[in-house]
């Protein structure tokens, strides 16, 4: 049985870093969003599969190192609420937002426009994870005022 990405993710993630295996997902997922949209064909149902497999391999690859990344952004005193609604936030903000606007994208510019929003939002969670910097390192007992190292 092979692991799913997000584990192989997670685990390379404390070799290399969770912030170089965050910038592969996130980089990928610029590519990969169009790539799935023009793999599908219409009443195609192996071309959809394999097009959503790509896209949940890509999306497992930051999913994983995220369960560490996100807390250790944060210092202790504020690590639960800064992980949670982070988390959370995201979901909501990245479950609800692509189903308001995927209709009328599809309607006015084609299905590939729904692969070229989600370049968009890879491009923005890299510009995201290059902004926030490594936390590998970091001692998450910590107190410190200091933002991570980049």
């Amino acid at each position: 049985m092979t692991a799913p990405p997000g584990a192989v993710s997670a685990y390379y993630s404390d070799l290399i870093g969770r912030r170089n295996v965050m910038l592969i997902g996130t980089v990928l997922s610029i590519v990969a969003g169009p790539a799935a949209f023009l793999i599908m064909k219409p009443g195609d149902a192996v071309s959809y599969f394999l097009a959503l497999g790509l896209l949940m391999v890509v999306m497992g690859i930051p999913y994983g190192p995220g369960a560490a990344y996100l807390p250790e952004i944060f210092h202790a005193r504020y690590r639960y609420t800064g992980a949670g609604m982070g988390y959370n936030l995201a979901g909501i903000l990245g479950g609800a937002v692509p189903l308001i606007i995927a209709q009328p994208l599809v309607a006015k510019y084609g299905a590939i426009s729904l692969g070229y929003y989600l370049a968009v939002l890879g491009l923005i969670s890299t510009v995201c994870v290059l902004a926030i910097g490594e936390t590998k390192h970091r001692s998450i007992d910590a107190d410190t005022h200091s933002a991570p190292t980049t």
